[in-house]
């Protein structure tokens, strides 16, 4: 939960001079003071820490396009009919 904090006051200060920022959104342990992901979403690395995804089903689809968005409140975002994310902030 601190390299959260620490994440979100970085990106809050230093705003648009970087240009991602890796964060642990998510655990795949238990054991570990990062929130699981809600229903329908399963915890993924995205190449930079780990996210919420949408769990998809089997099959191929175009692949996403790139998104930057302002970390939200939660950490987790809205995904689209397709499965990308969004930069809509999820609801608990």
């Amino acid at each position: 939960m601190k390299t959260l904090l620490i994440c979100l006051l970085l990106s809050a200060i230093l705003g648009s001079a970087l240009s991602a920022i890796c964060v642990e959104m998510c655990s795949l342990h238990d054991d570990l003071d990062i929130p699981k992901c809600p229903d329908g979403f399963v915890c993924r690395s995205n190449g930079c820490g780990h996210t919420c995804q949408p769990e998809l089903g089997v099959g191929k689809r175009e692949p996403c396009p790139l998104v930057r968005c302002i970390p939200c409140s939660s950490g987790i975002y809205e995904y689209d009919e397709n499965g990308c994310q969004t930069c809509q902030c999820l609801q608990a």
